[in-house]
Order: C-alpha cells, then sequence, then structure tokens
C-alpha cells in the first residue's frame, strides 16, 4: 500500500502502482493500493485521464482524493488506515509541511512496520539547506523554513523509527 502526496501529472503514481502491483504478487500480502491526494481539481483530472489509459493488469488500483494536503492527514487518512498502514509514503507536496505530514503519519500509526517515507524537494538550489554548512543565502527566508522543516522531520524519524 503506497501513500502519495501530491500527484500533479501522475506520472510519479505510475510508477508508484507499478511497483506495487509486482511487489505485491510476490510475496502473500493484502492487494496492492496506490491513494494519491492532490489539491488542484485539473491536475487531477489529467491524472485520471493517465490513469485510464495504463493497463490494468500492470498496475495496481489507484484512488485519487482530491483535497489539501493538511486536510487529508486527519479523519481521511485514519480512515484509509482503518485496514492497514502504508508500506510506503511518498510526500511531494507542501515542502513547508513536511514535519507536520511526518508527525501525522506517525502518530496516526499510517505507516506500516518497515515502512518507509520519501520525501521529494528536500534540496534547495542543489544544496541541503543547513545554515550552519551551506552555501545558501541565510536570508532567504523560504530555504530557512524548508531546513528547519527538515530537521524537525529528521528528528521525529529518528526518535519514532
Amino acid at each position: 500500500r503506497v501513500l502519495e502526496l501530491g500527484t500533479f501529472c501522475g506520472y510519479g503514481t505510475l510508477w508508484l502502482a507499478h511497483a506495487a502491483r509486482h511487489a505485491g504478487a510476490r510475496r502473500d500480502a493484502r492487494p496492492p493500493l496506490v491513494v494519491t491526494v492532490d489539491r488542484d481539481a485539473h491536475a487531477a483530472a489529467v491524472a485520471r485521464a493517465h490513469f485510464a489509459d495504463a493497463p490494468r493488469d500492470a498496475f495496481a488500483p489507484i484512488e485519487v482524493v482530491e483535497l489539501d494536503t493538511a486536510d487529508f492527514l486527519g479523519a481521511p487518512l485514519e480512515a484509509y488506515c482503518r485496514d492497514a498502514p502504508f508500506d510506503l509514503v511518498y510526500l511531494d507536496a507542501d515542502k513547508r509541511g513536511y514535519a507536520r505530514a511526518v508527525d501525522r503519519i506517525l502518530d496516526a500509526d499510517a505507516l506500516a512496520p518497515g515502512g518507509l517515507i520519501v520525501a521529494d524537494n528536500t534540496l534547495w538550489k542543489g544544496t541541503l539547506p543547513d545554515f550552519e554548512t551551506a552555501a545558501v543565502s541565510i536570508s532567504d527566508d523560504e530555504a530557512r523554513a524548508l531546513a528547519a522543516q527538515r530537521r524537525a522531520a529528521a528528528r521525529r524519524a529518528a526518535r519514532d523509527c
């Protein structure tokens, strides 16, 4: 089971669904599922069109949820995890909210034992935004916010996982 936060056009979602389909077929596991969340109705529609064109037998089922990430991380996340947690959570939306997303995922027991949280776009201008050593200007508010989010998420993951 895969949770993707940030769908865009669905290209990455199809790769995740392909891997989930084949990984589930190799082991005695619950049926594979990819849940992808995006707040942009147009992006979700484009992704759905791509999913409709994909051969069904090659991909795990994909459920598209049109909702803001912060809103999804409440009751909808809990509902999806009622039967089973996710094996992989892929963060690719609300970059400033990564630490909150990690907190919520872990607090909701939404990650299976041995599961992975993968965060995209953790680099800023090609570097890790760690201001003790990075070459990124400290006056860059967005880079500072990303650095704080990355450090908070890493601390939480190290403590709880």
